[in-house]
């Protein structure tokens, strides 16, 4: 597993996540936003981003991401994206993780319940993003009903099995959904130099949700 990059004020978080996690690798690297005087704090596994910090003064970030030391929900997923690469078999050595394909990889799993959705879920990601370097693959796992989870380049951001998470495509006007969809959003235009645009147009629209 790649380091975790945390940012600003994060010794907490990650003794947080070495107490989960003592094996993992993980980088504090100070970021700061001189224009708005604030501290970044993200949290990316494996170069995919899993958690960003939002203030109400700055479109950066995701809505409904803030420290995590209250916040047992997010601490849940975080919790979930890291277990997912180490699941995996993904080492755990900084050194032995590299970038692989020039290509970032979306899967959707789903039980046979949530074909329909994950198709649907297919469409939304395309049109966000017109870029070759994108693969998207649908697979179906019925080893429970419940089943329907998206990852990013092996990254677990999306569950509806594990942390209660819809449909994803299927109620726009919910603030929690489009909080998860702005997540998914962001960190796959983070991994495609030609889209990172994206996240600042989404983050505004997030503004207009949250309002």
């Amino acid at each position: 597993m790649r380091p975790l990059r945390i940012g600003k004020q994060s010794r907490w978080h990650a003794d947080l996540i070495r107490s989960w996690f003592p094996d993992a690798k993980i980088c504090e690297i100070a970021d700061h936003d001189r224009t708005n005087n604030l501290g970044i704090f993200d949290i990316t596994v494996n170069g995919v981003l899993v958690h960003s910090r939002k203030c109400d003064t700055r479109t950066y970030g995701v809505q409904g991401h803030l420290w995590l030391r209250d916040e047992p929900t997010r601490q849940n997923a975080v919790w979930h994206a890291i277990n997912s690469t180490v699941a995996s078999g993904n080492s755990l050595d900084p050194l032995a993780w590299k970038d692989g394909s020039d290509k970032t990889s979306v899967v959707i799993r789903s039980s046979s319940n949530g074909v329909q959705h994950a198709a649907l879920v297919v469409q939304m990601i395309r049109s966000w993003f017109q870029s070759d370097r994108l693969h998207i693959e649908e697979l179906v796992d019925d080893s429970s009903d419940w089943n329907f989870e998206i990852m990013v380049n092996g990254v677990l951001l999306h569950s509806r099995r594990t942390q209660g998470h819809g449909f994803f495509h299927d109620d726009t006007e919910s603030y929690a959904e489009c909080c998860q969809q702005y997540l998914v959003r962001r960190a796959i235009s983070d991994l495609l130099p030609e889209s990172r645009n994206m996240a600042v147009i989404a983050a505004r629209s997030m503004a207009a949700v949250s309002r």
